[in-house]
């Protein structure tokens, strides 16, 4: 999901629709993306709607996607 820390009430609002009728079941886990580092209010916020732990995997664009030739 791509998402931004202004984004949360948004991404929450998916979130809920999204466990609610699928993930519930699956307990498919999620990808966040967002251009800067999510505040400590948005992984609370979205921790509290998700089935499965909320770990960020990088905390920044890798080298080879900022490069724009």
């Amino acid at each position: 999901m791509l998402a931004r820390n202004g984004d949360l009430s948004g991404v929450v609002k998916s979130l809920k629709q999204m466990e609610d009728r699928f993930n519930k079941r699956f307990r498919y886990p999620y990808v966040f993306l967002n251009e800067e580092a999510f505040s400590d209010q948005f992984k609370e916020c979205v921790t509290l709607f998700i089935r499965v732990d909320f770990t960020p995997l990088i905390s920044d664009w890798p080298l080879i996607v900022q490069e724009s030739d």
